[in-house]
């Protein structure tokens, strides 16, 4: 087995900011992921079943390094509690399960919300590497780069019209999405390289860290939606208690971004 994840950094930015402030906040809260694919794929994801749990049980194998600690110590975000609860912190196997039904590639992990939440972005670009595997690498990445090519020359095209009175600037978001790692260390890099007036940084941490660029992140949705489902207005609700009338009026903003969002 080829290992797919390098680092426990290698994962979104926002999934430590908002991994920090759920353990600050709610540490004893349970929670459920569920893997569900959107697109129509050219082979059955069933099929990927036994090797995605080889990678995850590699994935429960590995923990933060020292010298990562200290990088995530540099954020001036990052409180030193937090990475102090990482230094002894490893994926637990017993929380994520996968299964088939049918065709249907199913994973589902649960438990304590910090014991899992960091699972989503990992599953997420292990599955999308296992896909691509099967397909034709060169012509992959042939196509790939003639792409990229293109789109940088687009950008350095832009920056010879006027400035304009808000700056055009980028980041990359796209660890979960990835074709491999391979690729998305060349895309960044690339980037970094050759239009760094406008490419800014990159959620993904190991990148970030490795490259000696700006890692970027604030939270997801997955935060306003906890924080809904935790907030006392929703407690009550649940036991059929009146919500007080300032209370309703301090949630509702919440209500709205969670709707929005």
């Amino acid at each position: 087995m080829t290992p797919i994840v390098r680092s426990l950094l290698e994962t979104d930015l926002y999934k430590f900011t908002m991994w920090q402030a759920l353990l600050h906040g709610h540490p004893n809260t349970h929670t459920e992921y569920e893997f569900v694919c959107r697109n129509a794929t050219a082979f059955p994801l069933a099929e990927l079943k036994g090797e995605l749990e080889e990678q995850l049980d590699h994935l429960c194998s590995m923990s933060f390094a020292d010298d990562e600690l200290a990088y995530l110590r540099t954020l001036r975000f990052m409180k030193s509690d937090f990475v102090d609860f990482l230094t002894v912190f490893r994926f637990q196997r017993k929380f994520i399960d996968v299964s088939t039904d049918g065709d249907t590639l199913v994973v589902h992990a649960a438990g304590p919300q910090v014991h899992v939440m960091g699972f989503e972005i990992f599953v997420l670009y292990i599955i999308n590497e296992l896909y691509f595997r099967r397909f034709d690498l060169d012509a992959a990445m042939r196509e790939g780069r003639h792409r990229l090519g293109l789109k940088v020359a687009a950008v350095k095209e832009f920056g010879k019209l006027p400035r304009r009175k808000h700056p055009f600037e980028f980041s990359d978001f796209g660890v979960r999405r990835r074709f491999s790692g391979a690729w998305h260390d060349e895309v960044v890099q690339r980037l970094a390289r050759e239009v760094p007036e406008y490419f800014k940084g990159t959620s993904n941490v190991y990148l970030a860290k490795k490259l000696g660029i700006v890692p970027i992140g604030t939270m997801a949705h997955e935060y306003f939606y906890q924080r809904w489902n935790c907030s006392p207005k929703t407690r009550l609700r649940a036991k059929n208690v009146e919500v007080p009338r300032g209370m309703r009026t301090v949630m509702r903003a919440v209500e709205t971004t969670v709707h929005l969002h």
